[in-house]
């Protein structure tokens, strides 16, 4: 009995602890809630504060009105403002996203502001137009509006990526380029001296390009880019992003023209206007390599490694040297290759010599009729190369239609390239107009190409046997070109896709006809024999 006492009271101490710790939860919750509702408020009198929803009870964001977004934005280093009209904005989670993904950076700090006094204020202060939704980084004061359908589009407009570049000086010393989201703008400093005496324009140039590039010192005479070039001391150069190409100051700028804010803004803005030549970073490959200008010359002794390389989009012109209309594409081949000298790791712009008809066998296409011919292989992600696509005459040869051509082809993803008002002028002379592929023909070319990734598909030349009730392996043998395949290998041919006016490619289903199982079974016999 007095065991049963004693069970009884524990049970109800037990349950007074839990109603306890329930109602202390209860309380801490509403702390929390009372907390975020005081530090967004504003003008209470003229409108009414919106309770924030529960999604947003964490600590990795604060929530300010317009005179704690001053204040905060004055008295620290790096703020991430996020312009909304109410708590429950779509965008919302996106900034809250970033701010738990980097949460071990403390110096950054993550707003978000529904007070219209905040747009205001930052309209003021930037000069420029901030509605909801809005996003910008503030730096040392600095601000930076980024458009919130831009945020995720190209990696310039990376918010995560920029909060990370807000993290370092404006400028600093190159060692290695280790962040390859951003083009960089070198200055080779001429000793110490100038290197102290550079820094204010170094620093102005960097608050001005922080969206856009690293700003950086470099030492000519020890530089991880291998470039020595003793012109260059003294002078900027602009290194691209994926550090395979650089423009000089010299290539815009006279040795009269001082080096100071005005002059290298000009410079900057020359590249991005894509009016200045690029100069070569080298890659180890391309170091056994022939190049005629920027464009690969491709020879029958490296046309397997360059054109069959399967992690490469490789596009060629097949020329003759003394053709005119060769001659034209070839200047636009030039432009194309220049436009993507900085993806040359994922794009090869090349042409080969077709004179003479000496197309290798082991490549995918060898049907040569007519000069020049385009011809893309795109990369392939299931080993040997297969694929191919060849341009048709009407579609164009200016530089930009070719691009617009290949770019619905290829297999790896590209980052926009800019063109110059020249290069869309030239469509004009050469093209009339930017040319439109028809779309049920484009894309039944790119449904038929497909099938060549089949590792049962090979395709025939002129398209033997198209309209026969049956086919033969050995009447078709002779207009096969598929590498080093057998002919012992080859399946019997089941359908017939046009993939252009004399190149078809042909698909092997399941052989259920009983003539095409005799032509087969006669085959094999044969061979047997011969055995």
């Amino acid at each position: 009995m007095n065991k049963l006492y004693y069970i009884l009271i524990l049970t109800f101490f037990f349950i007074l602890q839990i109603t306890a710790s329930v109602e202390e939860n209860k309380e801490n919750n509403v702390v929390t809630v009372k907390e975020k509702i005081t530090v967004t408020e504003f003008d209470s009198e003229t409108q009414a504060v919106e309770e924030p929803a529960e999604t947003v009870s964490d600590n990795f964001v604060k929530y300010f009105n317009a005179e704690e977004l001053k204040n905060f934005v004055d008295t620290n280093e790096i703020a991430i403002v996020a312009f909304f009209d109410n708590l429950d904005a779509k965008e919302a989670p996106f900034i809250e996203g970033v701010a738990r993904s980097l949460k071990e950076h403390e110096r950054l700090n993550y707003i978000i502001t529904t007070d219209p006094n905040s747009n205001q204020w930052a309209t003021e202060k930037l000069n420029i137009q901030i509605n909801n939704p809005g996003l910008i980084i503030f730096k040392q004061g600095n601000g930076y509006p980024i458009p919130f359908d831009k945020v995720q589009s190209t990696a310039m407009y990376d918010l995560r990526e920029l909060c990370l570049k807000a993290l370092k000086p404006y400028v600093d010393e190159l060692a290695l380029i280790e962040n390859y989201n951003f083009d960089n703008l070198l200055y080779f400093y001429i000793d110490e001296e100038d290197k102290k005496n550079k820094f204010d324009l170094l620093q102005q140039l960097a608050i001005k390009y922080f969206q856009e590039l690293n700003v950086k010192y470099i030492n000519l005479d020890q530089n991880s880019l291998n470039i020595n070039m003793p012109e260059l001391r003294g002078k900027f150069i602009i290194v691209t992003k994926n550090v395979q190409s650089f423009y000089r100051q010299f290539d815009i700028l006279s040795d009269e023209d001082e080096t100071n804010f005005e002059n290298i803004s000009y410079f900057v803005d020359a590249y991005k206007a894509a009016i200045m030549d690029p100069q070569f970073l080298w890659r180890r490959e391309e170091m056994n390599w022939e190049f005629n200008e920027y464009v690969t010359e491709i020879r029958p002794n490296i046309y397997d490694s360059v054109v069959l390389n399967e992690n490469n989009d490789v596009i060629v012109l097949y020329y003759k040297a003394d053709c005119p209309y060769s001659q034209q594409v070839m200047k636009s081949f030039q432009d194309l290759a220049k436009r993507y000298i900085d993806q040359r790791h994922k794009l090869t712009v090349g042409e080969f010599e077709a004179e003479n008809q000496n197309i290798p066998p082991s490549s995918p296409w060898r049907n040569l009729q007519e000069y020049p011919t385009i011809v893309l292989y795109p990369a392939s992600k299931n080993g040997k190369k297969r694929q191919y696509y060849v341009m048709k005459q009407n579609l164009g040869r200016s530089a930009i239609n070719i691009a617009n051509w290949l770019l619905k082809r290829v297999t790896n993803s590209y980052e926009e390239v800019r063109y110059s008002t020249k290069d869309f002028e030239k469509v004009t002379e050469i093209d009339g107009a930017i040319i439109q592929q028809d779309a049920q023909e484009e894309m039944e070319e790119i449904r038929v190409n497909k099938l060549l990734g089949d590792p049962d598909l090979i395709y025939t030349v002129f398209g033997e046997g198209k309209d026969q009730s049956y086919y033969s392996i050995e009447s078709e043998a002779p207009n096969y070109y598929i590498g080093n395949t057998e002919y012992a290998e080859l399946p019997l041919t089941d359908a017939y896709y046009e993939l252009t006016p004399t190149t078809y490619v042909v698909h092997y289903a399941q052989v259920t006809n009983s003539a095409k199982e005799i032509a087969k079974q006669n085959y094999l016999n044969k061979h047997q024999n011969q055995e």
